[in-house]
């Protein structure tokens, strides 16, 4: 059996991922959302949750869960910020309708 550490993260969508996996304007609008603090629009986000959704059910997924993990430093109070929280519950939406 694999030790912990071999196997932890070898299945992440992570931005490699997505550079192969999305059309390149689309990663690219993605990294000025994700870099420039760009408003997030709905048709890469759309093209995020398919491409993401490809590439899982390729790996044999049957389920998903949505795990935020906020890059501030501080804690994920789901009070902290509504309009950032329910941004994330609408993409989860789209991403849970595909």
């Amino acid at each position: 059996m694999d030790q912990v550490t071999e196997i932890f993260g070898q299945n992440v969508f992570d931005e490699e991922t997505m550079r192969e996996r999305l059309p390149k304007d689309t990663f690219r609008e993605l990294q000025k959302t994700t870099q420039e603090g760009k408003p997030l629009n709905i048709k890469i986000a759309n093209a995020v949750a398919h491409a993401m959704k490809s590439w899982a059910l390729e790996k044999g997924a049957t389920h998903y869960t949505h795990w935020f993990q906020p890059m501030t430093g501080i804690t994920a109070g789901m009070d902290a910020n509504q309009e950032i929280v329910g941004e994330l519950q609408r993409q989860m939406d789209v991403f849970a309708n595909l």
